[in-house]
């Protein structure tokens, strides 16, 4: 496995603790096939709710994400707070793909994000949409914009045969 400990995240082997360089955060490394067998399981056992409970998941992981970006923000005097490139910025270093934005960024309506690569998908498609993925932008995105939209998310393969995540904020 490759880890570059100067990608952000350190690893104490005392401990066996890894953690965020900039948070302090203790990280776990989880692969995308592990993700996937999760996902499967709760879909095993609780059907379509699994869909919830993923999306859930997701949003309150979006909502912590971005709580710590504006924590950091307010650290410091200098700093802009949270912006949608600082949202895109953080999932691309948290490894869960490189994400675009498009829509009407600066009211936050009709905003669509695409995934290329998406981790949580396991760069495949399969029967379950990414909700992980999409409750983490809908999370994020609420604390950016401070209202909840509905959102939509659809797992394609691009026309060069790329993972795509396509997730979109439909406004109020």
């Amino acid at each position: 496995m490759i880890f570059d400990i100067q990608s952000g995240y350190s690893f104490d082997p005392r401990t066996a603790e890894i953690r965020n360089k900039d948070s302090g955060w203790r990280m776990v490394i989880l692969t995308s096939d592990a993700f996937l067998s999760l996902e499967e399981g709760l879909y095993k056992k609780f059907s379509t709710g699994a869909s919830v409970i993923i999306l859930e998941m997701g949003f309150s992981y979006g909502s912590v994400l971005f709580e710590s970006l504006n924590m950091a923000a307010a650290a410091h005097k200098d700093s802009d707070p949270p912006s949608e490139k600082s949202l895109a910025d953080l999932l691309m270093k948290t490894g869960c793909g490189k994400l675009s934005i498009d829509g009407d960024i600066e009211h936050g309506a009709r905003l669509s994000f695409s995934i290329k690569n998406c981790v949580f998908c396991g760069n495949r498609v399969h029967q379950f949409s990414c909700n992980f993925a999409r409750g983490i932008i809908h999370g994020l995105s609420t604390g950016l914009y401070a209202k909840q939209d509905k959102s939509t998310v659809e797992c394609v393969q691009d026309k060069d045969g790329a993972h795509l995540c396509l997730i979109g904020l439909i406004g109020k």
